[in-house]
């Protein structure tokens, strides 16, 4: 665009919308709503599962979680420091590791687990076709969901590419996609953030509140954007301690006091 003042600039740019040259560059606006804190936890929805305290020492690593429920709509954010824990406890709720406390409430029977790890391993030869495919034919997925999932992470930009030749950020976009598209009771993102611009960052945020509230089930997210975990989470499960070294979960707690 031409120069503009900085109210002005930010505005165009919030709107997406170069009125004087008459081009648009987005789709919709970037809008922020204005709320009250949350000063109450989320338990609104049925229990989707429950979990005792957890326990798992990982070399001379050792993590507490302090037990919870979780409830169908609700996004529990994770925060944290890096090696605090936070993947390994997304690794428990995937049975991908076993807590060394087995509990009975942690046998998650019959629920359904959709992962997106923090670091994506791929199939050298799967296209992201393949995942507009598999969303495009879900039996389970409203028309509008799916087209959600492909028109919000721009996927048929890429469609034709393999998955070895994505970005970081590409590839972020489709993985995401194909977590979001499978059929799950418990969502966990690891990181979903990482590799984005900040136009795609917010774009991800409205993805995950709007599907979620859709399907009403719930989710994990492990997020270090406290602007983006503002937005997509209910409640806030803080983890604190000492990196690489010992690890605690506190209990879920409420927006305000979570990100305080």
């Amino acid at each position: 665009s031409h120069p503009q003042g900085v109210r002005v600039g930010i505005n165009i740019y919030l709107n997406g919308y170069i009125k004087d040259e008459n081009v648009r560059i987005r789709d919709e606006p970037i809008k922020f709503h204005e709320r009250p804190p949350i000063d109450s936890l989320f338990d609104t929805g049925a229990i989707i599962f429950s979990y005792e305290n957890l326990e798992k020492t990982l070399g001379d690593f050792h993590l507490t979680v302090e037990g919870s429920e979780v409830h169908a709509g609700e996004i529990l954010g994770i925060l944290g420091p890096n090696g605090i824990g936070k993947s390994t406890f997304i690794d428990l709720i995937a049975n991908k590791i076993v807590s060394d406390n087995k509990t009975d409430n942690f046998e998650k029977d019959n629920l359904k687990i959709s992962l997106k790890p923090q670091y994506i391993k791929i199939i050298e030869s799967e296209l992201v076709s393949d995942i507009i495919t598999k969303i495009r034919m879900a039996p389970y997925l409203s028309e509008s969901y799916k087209k959600r999932l492909t028109n919000s992470l721009k996927l048929d930009n890429i469609k034709d590419r393999k998955m070895s030749e994505l970005s970081g950020g590409e590839l972020q976009r489709v993985t995401i996609a194909d977590c979001l598209s499978t059929e799950a009771d418990i969502y966990l993102l690891d990181e979903p953030s990482a590799f984005l611009d900040i136009e795609m960052r917010l774009t991800v945020a409205q993805l995950l509140r709007k599907s979620i509230e859709e399907i009403k089930k719930s989710a994990f997210v492990v997020e270090h954007d406290i602007i983006t975990q503002d937005f997509i989470a209910d409640s806030i499960l803080v983890f604190e301690g000492t990196p690489g070294i010992e690890g605690r979960a506190l209990a879920p707690l409420n927006l305000r006091d979570g990100f305080n």
